[in-house]
């Protein structure tokens, strides 16, 4: 699959995606990575008192007889207004996991559904020395939010990226596959392709 290559010393050239970086596997592999992350970044610790908890007087409510309502020990019971919770969260949060084997198949799933959307582009980084051209060369992009992912050779050169608004930088091997369906545009290091320019 070829993607469109931006950089100083390009005009108008692509690059192929090694078939390693992408996947055909089931869109479910994704959405379920997508879940378990989701559900991971929330802390979950919400929590009620039941009516064990509550701090409030144990005086029976009133009388048990002739009084025409339903016979009711403590105010504490849920239908009295600062009385304990019935089935509310415990606090107790379930962490879901997926097998690293999995993750790493629904990032190649992600990758290769940008692909097909045409929203996956690669630059070259190695000759930009300041921000100001990276964020020239990212207008090609075009898009609201934009991940760029870096070989870690090319690791140091994530500080031209960090003060562009719309940009998202980290290393590929650190990114994950909910990293990469959250930005409408992938970029991608050149130096991790197949070195396959081809110059139109």
């Amino acid at each position: 699959m070829e993607i469109k290559l931006i950089g100083k010393s390009t005009k108008e050239a692509s690059v192929s995606l090694p078939k390693e970086m992408l996947s055909d596997a089931s869109v479910f592999t994704l959405t379920q990575a997508v879940r378990v992350q989701e559900d991971n970044l929330h802390a979950g610790l919400a929590r009620v008192k039941t009516r064990g908890q509550v701090h409030i007087t144990g005086k029976k409510v009133y009388k048990q007889k002739h009084t025409g309502n339903a016979r009711h020990g403590a105010a504490s019971a849920p239908i009295f207004v600062g009385g304990g919770v019935t089935h509310g969260p415990d606090g107790v949060k379930t962490k879901l996991s997926l097998p690293k084997k999995v993750s790493k198949i629904a990032k190649k799933v992600a990758i290769a559904q940008m692909a097909k959307n045409k929203s996956v582009f690669a630059i070259e980084i190695a000759p930009v020395k300041k921000t100001s051209e990276v964020a020239k060369l990212l207008k090609e992009v075009s898009e609201k939010s934009v991940l760029v992912l870096l070989s870690k050779d090319n690791a140091s050169q994530a500080r031209y990226f960090k003060n562009i608004p719309t940009v998202t930088v980290k290393i590929f091997d650190l990114a994950s596959a909910y990293d990469i369906v959250t930005h409408q545009s992938l970029v991608l290091d050149s130096s991790m392709l197949v070195s396959k320019a081809k110059t139109k």
